[in-house]
Parts: C-alpha cells; structure tokens; sequence
C-alpha cells in the first residue's frame, strides 16, 4: 500500500503473531499455577500415637491383670494386707488409687482411634491433591481457546478449594494430635511421680 507520495506504509503487524498471543496467556496460566499449594505432609506425629497406644494399651492390661491377681491373691491373705492393694501399669508399680486417678486422665481410645483413622484419610486426601496439582501443571491448554483456559481455570479453584479445606482439617487434626500427645505426657508424668518405677 502507498500514500499520495509514492511511499509504501509500514503496518506493525506483530500483535497478529500467535505466538505473542498464546505466551500471554501462557504467562496468565502460569501465574494462576504458581497459586497452587502444596499439601501439609503428614508428620511424625502418627508415630507417637502409636507409642501412646501401646501405653495406654499396657496400661489397661496391667490394670486387669493386676487387678485379678489381686483379687485372687488378697482372697487368700491376711486383712492387713488388703489395705494397700498395687497395680502394674506399664514399667509402674502404682496404688490401687493412683492406678484409678491414671486412668481417668489416660488418653480416650475413641480419640487415638478417630486420630488413626484421619491420618489415613489425610494421607489419602494429600496424595490425590499431589496427583490433581501434578495434572495442572502439566495438563495442555490450548491458549487460543478461550473456553479451554476458563475451563482449566475452573479446575485450578477447584483445586484451591480442595487443598483450603484439606487445610483447615489438617489444622483441626494437629490441634487434636497434640491434646492427645499433651495427655500422654500428664499420664506419663503423673506415673512417674506417683509410682515405682520397675
């Protein structure tokens, strides 16, 4: 094209160029990426429910048990001896009333098992958020399809809202995790305070 005096008009026509177009909106889905979290991992903390477990599950046989070999030994003794009545609790010889005040401040069972069974459901619920993320990034967008970024988009909240409400549980389940563990500790404590160590 020219203009009345003979000289050809330079058109910019650059911004037509696909792939200026498609490394915008490349750059726009990469930015909502990077949005994209990472689930809280699962600690240790699984761990010391289960050494709490076992000592809480010590704990409840000895108590049985010391409390039948009790009862059948104290059948055949003196009254004298019936006065102070002992109980094998873990690696503690405890009274009859410390062993009693123990296992009202033990640990619940219902919340070691509920904790169980959220630490599954927690790991569970992070390897299928890992898997989603690592789809993300890696799924094909075509940049020129405005209804495929809006869909892919879509799934990106999608994802956000999974991994918020992951988030919130995990947070209610380490609040619990360590009122449990905070509870041990006492038991531990309190035994080791008010027992004989064997």
């Amino acid at each position: 094209m020219s203009d009345e005096s003979g000289q050809k008009l330079q058109f910019d026509l650059s911004f037509l160029d696909a792939q200026s177009i498609g490394s915008i909106e490349r750059k726009k889905r990469y930015e909502r990426l990077n949005k994209i979290e990472e689930p809280k991992p699962i600690s240790n903390r699984k761990r010391n429910l289960v050494l709490g477990f076992i000592a809480i599950l010590i704990f409840l046989l000895f108590k049985f048990f010391g409390n039948s070999s009790n009862s059948s030994s104290n059948s055949n003794s003196s009254p004298a001896s019936n006065d102070q009545s002992y109980v094998q609790i873990g690696q503690y010889k405890c009274s009859a009333s410390v062993a009693t005040t123990a296992e009202t401040t033990a640990p619940k069972q219902t919340e070691k098992t509920y904790l169980d069974g959220e630490t599954t459901r927690l790991n569970s619920v992070s390897s299928q958020l890992t898997a989603e993320k690592n789809r993300l990034n890696t799924e094909f967008v075509d940049q020129n399809n405005q209804y495929a970024i809006n869909m892919y988009n879509n799934e990106v909240d999608s994802y956000n809202t999974k991994l918020r409400k992951y988030n919130l549980d995990y947070d209610n389940y380490s609040t619990r995790i360590d009122a449990y563990n905070s509870a041990l500790n006492s038991l531990n404590s309190y035994l080791a305070n008010n027992c004989t160590k064997n």
